[in-house]
């Protein structure tokens, strides 16, 4: 399984939108400003999160987005699949355990991942 940079892009965005206070929203340019993508590729990667109910859009002038989901019931593989819809996802990832998304967890899932697939 490879992580492509739209993936990489989703997982951010959602640790960056898991900051805000309830009710506060993000355009699309602080988010990407914030993650170090540009703004045009961040709204790409919004599209399908937002299909898939885990961003809420909030249009306008003063619109942006917002978690759909409290960050407890937003899980890697929901962000994941989101957006790299060609994916084999692995059995263990599956059965992982939703909690909130953190940047040494998400390394530490990785890892365990990279090390599943090189035993098959």
């Amino acid at each position: 399984m490879k992580i492509t940079q739209e993936t990489n892009c989703a997982i951010k965005t959602i640790l960056y939108l898991s900051t805000l206070q309830r009710g506060e929203i993000s355009s699309a340019k602080i988010i990407g400003k914030t993650i170090d993508f540009s703004d045009k590729f961040v709204l790409k990667v919004l599209r399908p999160l937002t299909s898939a109910n885990i961003v809420l859009p909030f249009r306008g002038v003063t619109g942006g987005y917002c978690l759909g989901k409290t960050i407890d019931k937003i899980n890697l593989l929901d962000v994941i699949t989101a957006v790299q819809s060609d994916i084999s996802i692995l059995t263990v990832m599956k059965n992982m355990p939703k909690k909130n998304i953190k940047k040494d967890e998400i390394f530490s899932i990785f890892d365990q991942i990279q090390e599943f697939e090189k035993k098959f």
